[in-house]
């Protein structure tokens, strides 16, 4: 068995992409956030101290264990024959159960940490993980999305920016008229 064939490297970053959304609304106030930093002993004043020292480092840590997780993730479903999306889910479940879960039991076992913490960090793996292992078996379907929107996006911007460099000139134009008048 060769490790690196047969992968798709590409759904690979994709999948370490979108682990890094899920986590960006997971740990924010709109879902989580603010148990997270209960549970965690944050205060808001200390994250507010805390902002910007060293977090470029964090975010790129972060991604590069989402790369991991992912090309990780996309060999057990190599390996398994996983086939369809329901499939991926599974194994992505299966996954943070037998791994996830149990790892992350000392915290809360051995190390004081709230019960609610290691809820909230696993619940998240296991989204992530069910979501990334659907999201391998329709990695082709995905992608085109994602191509087809940010082909959109980049079509809304240029218009909206021609459209804004005209009313500029416009206005321009129309000052300079009322100069020479």
């Amino acid at each position: 068995m060769q490790f690196f064939t047969g992968i798709n490297y590409l759904a690979v970053l994709v999948a370490a992409i979108v682990s890094m959304v899920i986590g960006s609304l997971w740990y924010s106030p709109v879902l989580f956030g603010n148990l997270w930093m209960h549970a965690s002993g944050w205060t808001k004043e200390a994250m507010e101290r805390e902002r910007g020292k060293g977090m470029a480092g964090k975010y790129v840590g972060m991604f590069i264990g989402a790369l991991i997780m992912s090309l990780v993730l996309a060999h057990f479903v190599q390996w398994t024959g996983v086939d369809t999306w329901l499939k991926g889910a599974v194994l992505g479940l299966v996954t943070t159960i037998g791994f996830i879960a149990t790892a992350a039991l000392g915290g809360p076992l051995f190390e004081g940490r709230k019960w609610s913490l290691y809820w909230i960090n696993v619940f998240y793996y296991a989204v992530q993980l069910i979501i990334i292992g659907a999201l391998f078996d329709k990695m082709a379907p995905v992608l085109w999305v994602i191509a087809v929107l940010s082909n959109w996006t980049v079509i809304q911007r240029m218009t909206y920016t021609y459209y804004e460099a005209k009313h500029l000139e416009d206005a321009q134009l129309r000052a300079v008229k009322e100069k020479v008048q």
